[in-house]
């Protein structure tokens, strides 16, 4: 488990670092000292915290009455973990299909660790938290990995940086989103946030989106992780290839 937040925290910290070129970075990123004292914090105990409280909910369906219950705990839990800037970004999501033809208020929460040097700059790491099951989905659908893993790796990277005591040079924003699970026949609240971003002009360099990272139908040293490469990010592909 460490190595998988090694690699979502070392891509992250790739990207903030500044006034070094990417061969000193690809060279020396995975054994930095920062990384190396951030994924230290890293606590399973914490991880499996949030996991079954998520699960205790036995639904996070985005139909469910429950769902602003939900937001509410993660909001706290940010809270807890000593970031003080949190916000509910609330949305409408029209949903169609799935037997539905209905429009809710959903929540993304959202955490922000604001920049000293460049603020303008924002990096998020995120999931959605909402859950679907098969069967009874406003009773049931405890979603440990769909996508409670997700949700849980944001809050601990979160916590786990804000405890090792780093400050970023640029924003850091931890995102939970709503809402996901019917997006092929709905408002996903990605795509809300998204669209947001784009009308401020939001300068964002890149996102890690942390969905299922628990899944895993093999033994673990059979498991394989898939890369997409993209030419603007060469240092970053290097380094996820490297970490993995």
């Amino acid at each position: 488990m460490k190595n998988l937040f090694l690699l979502l925290i070392s891509v992250c910290l790739l990207g903030l670092t500044n006034g070094r070129t990417q061969t000193q970075l690809k060279q020396s990123a995975v054994n930095d000292s920062i990384i190396t004292s951030i994924v230290s914090h890293i606590n399973s105990d914490s991880i499996e915290y949030v996991i079954q409280s998520l699960q205790d909910f036995q639904t996070r369906y985005l139909m469910a009455p429950n769902r602003f219950s939900i937001a509410d705990w993660i909001e706290n839990r940010f809270y807890e973990i000593g970031i003080t800037d949190v916000e509910r970004d609330s949305f409408m999501c029209h949903t169609s299909g799935f037997g539905y033809d209905t429009t809710t208020l959903q929540v993304n929460i959202i955490a922000t660790i604001s920049g000293t040097t460049r603020p303008d700059e924002v990096y998020i790491i995120g999931g959605h938290y909402d859950s679907y099951a098969s069967g009874s989905p406003l009773t049931n659908a405890p979603g440990a990995d769909d996508n409670g893993s997700g949700s849980s790796a944001t809050l601990e990277l979160a916590r786990a940086m804000v405890v090792s005591g780093y400050q970023p040079e640029a924003t850091i924003k931890f995102i939970t989103f709503s809402a996901e699970e019917l997006m092929l026949g709905g408002d996903a609240g990605c795509e809300h946030y998204a669209q947001q971003a784009k009308d401020d002009s939001m300068n964002i360099q890149l996102m890690i989106n942390c969905d299922m990272i628990s899944h895993t139908l093999q033994p673990v040293e059979d498991s394989k992780v898939r890369i997409n490469y993209y030419s603007r990010f060469i240092a970053m592909f290097d380094l996820a290839v490297a970490a993995t």
